[in-house]
């Protein structure tokens, strides 16, 4: 269905999960669309190398992807590599924090968060944040996206629901909530080199 029109792809996606409803039948719908995959989706199975890499409803595939490589597949984040500290994870950018996690001191882990749990502004709620600048400001129709680079030294990608936030080139201060962010086993990234000006923190929000 991606080559069709946004209306329409909704209206047959909103048709197809009508139908399952109703029917009741049983249907394996394979797709390279993370957005079908979590509309269409009871139980959303990721393939890897031929593999079932996870196996669950697709809002805990999304939100506690079981692997790096799970989390990267469904779609673009933040992601900073750190090691496991007794106050939060040690990261090039400074300390983060996270829920509780049960894993050793000094374990080398890959710090996820979604671009829609990062916030602007100051926040009694979230106790990490970072000063930046705006890169690049993006309006996705109901959504807003911005890059900006922090002057920790990394770049983190912000979305946002409603009316437009601050424009390009405006000075931030941007953070996470801790309950919104995941750790997980730290591996070699799969994917091309930063550009040089990138190549300030290991942290990185991919494309896709």
């Amino acid at each position: 269905m991606a080559a069709g029109a946004p209306r329409w792809r909704d209206q047959l996606r909103g048709e197809i999960r009508r139908l399952h409803a109703e029917l009741g039948f049983t249907a394996v719908y394979l797709t390279h669309d993370q957005e079908e995959a979590l509309t269409l989706a009871t139980r959303l199975v990721v393939l890897r190398e031929g593999r079932i890499a996870q196996s669950a409803p697709p809002a805990e595939v999304y939100l506690r992807p079981a692997d790096t490589g799970v989390a990267r597949f469904m779609g673009a984040g933040n992601e900073l590599v750190g090691t496991v500290a007794a106050d939060g994870v040690r990261t090039a950018v400074g300390p983060v924090v996270a829920q509780e996690h049960g894993l050793s001191t000094d374990t080398l882990v890959l710090v996820l968060s979604r671009p829609e749990d990062w916030r602007f502004g100051p926040g009694a709620e979230i106790a990490d944040r970072w000063r930046g600048a705006v890169e690049t400001a993006v309006i996705l129709g109901p959504l807003s996206e911005y890059i900006v680079a922090l002057d920790a030294g990394a770049v983190v990608r912000v979305r946002t629901l409603g009316t437009p936030g601050p424009e390009v080139g405006a000075t931030v201060r941007v953070g996470v909530p801790a309950e919104a962010v995941r750790l997980l086993g730290a591996r070699p990234p799969r994917h091309a080199p930063l550009p040089a000006g990138r190549r300030r923190a290991a942290l990185r929000c991919p494309t896709s």
